[in-house]
């Protein structure tokens, strides 16, 4: 992706990316143009769409000339959601970015927030916030990420993304610094079909991986929960293959980043051990999936380490009790990640360890000897 100057243009490029999309196509474009913060420019980037929002992008274009740009790719394909934000981002002339699904609408104040806090932060590359979920029925509930207010340092995204899910901010609610998101190749462009899950995660680990990011609790749009988004449509079985894929791609991006991001060491092995609870938790053919997905080869290079094989090695013989110890040990690599305490990381190989004992059946633990007495497994 070529970097073009952000001078002179708006101050926010907005992306709303669509397919298909007649359905809400016009809720989301109202809701750009409803921001109290006016100084963006609006890119329809139609990713092949056979239906009437093709017909509705282009009435906005003819509506609002230079302030929204009708984009599509050569020949009106569809080239999946990754393809077409970056093609959006090719074009924007904004010192930031705001992605915007076709299916989500964002409240008024949305940008002039995350312009906000941005200027006043010029060390963090992206603002993110929850979102409210927007349910079917009408019913609605806030996102609920565990992360606090303000400035997480390098790095430090990561093991709450790796905590639970519900830490990753969605697209639609993040500002980006343009310079910044075209200095990591933008959206992953790897990340196509099934993986196109987790395109927004791998961006967000890049991001952070380089630069701070700044993190504040006020909901900036509406969510929509539907049946036909994407991730509500591709079946669990194969979000497990991609999650395997994300892990390791994390794992490479770790050890190649030149970033600034601090104890690089956990946050490794954080991410090998959710590798290694994956590969409990699926089934030879998820695995060989995976790798299948994987253009990049990350799924065969990285696995769980040395350190955390004992503990690989101990799912074959009773998978749940591994799983749950590969739990505990991510739980200590976050403590240790959060206090700097290195001590507390350098267990991990007598954890590891620990695992085969802990594993077995308590008859080959302890079993009688010809004489009577017990012996027992130390």
């Amino acid at each position: 992706m070529k970097e073009r100057p952000a001078s002179g243009g708006p101050a926010v490029s907005v992306v709303i990316i669509f397919l298909n999309a007649e359905k809400f196509l016009q809720e989301a474009i109202e809701s750009v143009l409803a921001q109290t913060f006016t100084d963006w420019e609006l890119f329809l980037v139609d990713d092949g769409s056979s239906d009437r929002s093709t017909e509705i992008a282009r009435s906005y274009e003819q509506r609002l000339p230079g302030k929204v740009i009708y984009l599509e790719h050569d020949g009106h394909v569809n080239k999946g959601m990754t393809a077409s934000r970056n093609l959006g981002i090719a074009h924007a002339k904004g010192e930031f970015v705001a992605p915007l699904d076709a299916d989500d609408v964002w409240f008024p104040d949305k940008l002039e927030k995350q312009v906000r806090i941005l200027a006043s932060h010029p060390e963090a590359v992206l603002a993110a916030a929850p979102a409210m979920y927007w349910y079917s029925d009408g019913k609605k509930t806030l996102q609920p990420m565990t992360l606090a207010q303000g400035s997480l340092e390098p790095g430090a995204w990561i093991p709450r993304i790796l905590e639970r899910d519900d830490n990753t901010a969605c697209p639609s609610a993040v500002l980006i610094r343009t310079a910044a998101l075209r200095s990591v190749g933008g959206f992953e462009s790897s990340f196509k079909g099934p993986l196109m899950v987790f395109e927004d995660q791998v961006l967000w680990f890049k991001l952070t991986l380089s630069a701070p990011v700044y993190f504040h609790p006020d909901p900036v749009l509406l969510y929509r929960i539907h049946a036909a988004s994407y991730c509500a449509s591709t079946p669990s079985e194969v979000q497990l293959s991609g999650r395997l894929v994300l892990y390791a791609r994390l794992a490479d991006y770790i050890r190649s980043s030149r970033g600034p991001a601090r104890r690089r060491g956990l946050l490794l092995e954080m991410a090998r051990v959710r590798i290694g609870e994956l590969i409990l938790r699926t089934e030879p053919h998820q695995r060989d999936a995976a790798n299948a997905l994987d253009s990049s080869g990350s799924v065969a290079r990285q696995g769980v380490g040395a350190r955390l094989m004992p503990v690989l090695l101990a799912g074959s013989i009773a998978p749940g009790k591994a799983i749950t110890l590969f739990r505990k040990i991510f739980d200590l690599l976050a403590i240790a990640y959060q206090d700097g305490a290195l001590s507390s990381a350098m267990m991990l190989p007598g954890l590891a360890m620990s695992a085969t004992r802990s594993v077995f059946p308590r008859s080959l633990q302890s079993r009688p000897v010809p004489d009577g007495r017990q012996s027992s497994r130390s």
